[in-house]
């Protein structure tokens, strides 16, 4: 029970040490800085030995020789540059410290007075003597060119020989540092003012002994540092806290501390942040407490560190506090379940009133989530209340209590939220989105139809993009979301390609999708009626050709006939028809001969169908004349053949005469041919009888040969009359 009690104990008081400590402020001392600078050059010169130079020698002499001649000591030391002082500083101190070790030639109780002296001229460390202080200059005056004395120190011959003694030349220090065009460094001099006697000091080039019993300068310093605040008054009513800037610039290698000195009680401050390196800004708070006398005060800004040491003045008036109101704009927002909504709120000052407000929430609805950004204003600023309300919140007026706390003042304001139901939305979307059908085909589209907030309200349907005379349903023509729809399309009358617009509708909102309907349209066929035909030469048969809408919109067909052989020719009526419908082609097989297959062919609306059509063209044979020469490759059978094909038959007026030849020769031709064949003797008389028509042919044909190239009619025409003509004088 004891040692929890002792636990007890320690714990308490290990909380109020924390709490004790953590409201005290630990002050920092001020430290100004100390550099020391140790010659860089040094020596004496001798009035005995007036051209000898001593820079070599460990030691240096100031004083006045047993026979009267005297002795300067020479010292050099940086101050400008890497090895000297830092810029920007305020020079406090400077004091130049030399050791003796020996003193020599004193009077008995005598003493030597020494003075520390700054040199005006520049002189060579290797080549000063008494005369020159550089190898070819002079010195304007024997002994060196020196300032007055700025320090001086007697030595009595009773004193110790070894001591450090030290100089205070903190002016001449300034005067190198502050204005070197009017004061340039050329070091100093050590002269004898009185007295007799020789002082040897250790210089900069004596061995085995203590750095710091070199010649050197200890310079104390602080850096200049400027504090600026934005004025030199602050105003702060009671209860209240004002934040300033206050910049800390000019240069400083170590870091700058901040605090407030001279306040009156009532007054708490605050420097953000409370260090830093130059040039930075604090803000600066100065809290006055809501009970603390009015009245106008001076206090400090203390910028302090090592080497730093600076204060700034500034006028503290406390006055009466102010007050603040809250307002809100607006200060009634709407809401809808499952949403959020934002109203401004601001704050309006009267009186002395520089506190920032704090702004919280003292009262929130179950289901109501409120935030605040930024959490902190001022007269100068807003903040946005935002109110966040969960879809089960039932609807109906709220109020939220915002409270704002600042300078001792403490005000609320109530935001009237409204909280509606979820307003009605739908959406759809389609599938297919892109189709491509031929003409005629039944194309369906779903159309699934999705809630996404409130209660479902009843859909219509309509369409749009497609002819007035499509047809099309919409299965069901209504519904209630969510749910899918079937939209069904009669392509029958429609070819290309269309954008559809589906449209539904309701409770107050529309939603649309659009599908791509490429339509494969017009499309047909041919059929021939009879599909073979037998024509014998000079003769003409035709033939039905048939063209069928298989789907889509009738277009033009253009009908044409293909390897159709030389000799032959054909007709269409009509060329062109729009299906369905018939044409009746007419060929005239003119001297053609064989069997082929034609290919009919039909193009129109970007398609081309074909159908085939068997011919045999038939030759009519010369019976009498094969008979009675007795083959059909005979001369003179050849002759009478290649004159009716290339002649009579390549012309409309030779295929003419040619069909009403055939009707009369074919009537009794094959008769005699029979006799003649049965009958051999008959032949001679048959040849004799036709020895007429061969000439008569054979000198119409050489005749009308350049005939045929310029006109086939006339030519046909001419050898009818020649032969006609020799026949008859025959």
């Amino acid at each position: 029970m004891c040692k929890k009690a002792v636990k007890i104990i320690s714990l308490i008081m290990i909380i109020i040490t924390i709490i004790y400590f953590k409201n005290i402020s630990i002050e920092v001392e001020s430290e100004p800085y100390v550099q020391t600078i140790y010659a860089n050059a040094d020596t004496f010169i001798s009035q005995h030995n007036k051209t000898v130079n001593f820079h070599a020698l460990g030691y240096l002499e100031v004083g006045k020789g047993f026979y009267g001649h005297l002795r300067h000591a020479l010292i050099n030391f940086t101050i400008l540059g890497i090895k000297g002082l830092p810029r920007n500083i305020e020079i406090i101190k400077a004091e130049l410290y030399i050791t003796r070790y020996k003193l020599q030639d004193f009077l008995y109780k005598g003493y030597v007075e020494i003075a520390v002296c700054r040199v005006t001229s520049l002189w060579d460390y290797a080549t000063v003597n008494w005369i020159y202080r550089t190898y070819t200059e002079r010195w304007k005056n024997m002994g060196g060119d020196y300032s007055k004395p700025y320090a001086k120190y007697k030595v009595y011959s009773y004193y110790q020989p070894k001591k450090t003694m030290v100089f205070d030349i903190t002016q001449m220090v300034k005067e190198w540092y502050n204005d070197p065009k009017k004061y340039p460094n050329y070091g100093l001099i050590i002269t004898c003012v009185s007295g007799k006697g020789l002082i040897y000091f250790y210089s900069s080039n004596m061995r085995a002994i203590e750095i710091q019993e070199k010649p050197h300068i200890k310079v104390t310093y602080i850096y200049k540092i400027k504090i600026t605040p934005p004025s030199s008054t602050i105003i702060i009513g009671t209860g209240n806290t004002k934040t300033i800037d206050i910049q800390v610039s000019g240069y400083c290698p170590y870091t700058v501390n901040l605090e407030l000195k001279d306040y009156p009680s009532g007054i708490t401050y605050n420097f953000t942040p409370p260090s830093g390196h130059t040039t930075f800004i604090s803000k600066l708070s100065i809290m006055a407490s809501p009970k603390m006398s009015t009245g106008t005060y001076t206090i400090k800004i203390h910028a302090y560190g090592r080497g730093i040491e600076c204060e700034k003045e500034l006028i503290l008036k406390i006055v009466p506090g102010g007050d603040f109101s809250l307002s809100l704009n607006p200060s009634h927002i709407i809401v809808s379940q499952g949403g959020k909504n934002s109203s401004m709120i601001r704050a309006s000052i009267s009186g002395i009133f520089s506190s920032q407000i704090t702004l919280s929430v003292e009262d929130v609805p179950p289901g109501f989530i409120v935030t605040i950004n930024p959490q902190i204003i001022s007269q100068y600023t807003s903040s946005s209340i935002t109110v966040s309300v969960n879809s089960t919140v039932s609807p109906g007026l709220y109020n939220i209590v915002i409270k704002g706390t600042g300078g001792g003042k403490t005000h609320t304001i109530i935001l009237k939220v409204e909280v509606k139901p979820i307003p009605f939305n739908f959406d759809i979307q389609v599938s297919p989105q892109n189709i491509d059908v031929k003409s005629g085909e039944k194309v369906n589209i779903n159309i699934s139809t999705i809630l996404l907030a409130g209660i479902p309200q009843q859909l219509s349907f309509s369409l749009s993009g497609l002819p007035s005379n499509t047809n099309y349903i919409f299965n069901p023509q209504s519904i209630y979301p969510p749910g899918l729809v079937v939209l069904t399309i009669d392509t029958s009358n429609l070819d290309g390609t269309y954008s559809v617009t589906i449209t539904a509708s309701g409770g107050g909102v529309t939603r649309k999708a659009t599908v791509l309907l490429k339509i494969s349209g017009f499309d047909f066929s041919i059929s021939v009626n009879p599909k073979n035909i037998e024509i014998f030469q000079g003769e003409s048969k035709t033939i039905t050709v048939t063209v069928t809408k298989i789907r889509g919109i009738a277009k033009p067909v253009t009908l044409s006939l293909l390897n159709l052989p030389t000799g032959a020719s054909y007709n269409f009526n009509p060329s062109v028809l729009t299906p369905p419908g018939t044409s009746i082609l007419t060929i005239n097989a003119g001297s053609a001969k064989g069997t082929y297959v034609l290919i009919i062919k039909g193009s129109g609306g970007g398609i081309t169908k074909t159908v085939p059509l068997t011919v045999n063209f038939k030759e009519r044979k010369c019976i009498i004349a094969t008979v009675t020469y007795g083959s059909e490759v005979s001369n003179e059978v050849n002759l009478l053949r290649r004159f009716r094909d290339n002649i009579v038959l390549s012309t409309y007026a030779g295929q003419r005469f040619y069909i009403a030849f055939n009707i009369f020769y074919y009537s009794w031709s094959p008769y005699i041919a029979q006799i003649i064949h049965e009958n051999s003797w008959l032949k001679l008389p048959m040849k004799i009888l036709l020895y007429p028509l061969i000439i008569s042919l054979l000198i119409a044909t050489n005749i009308v040969q350049p005939i045929i190239a310029l006109n086939r009619e006339i030519a046909v025409y001419v050898a009818g009359t020649i032969i006609s003509s020799m026949l008859g004088i025959i």
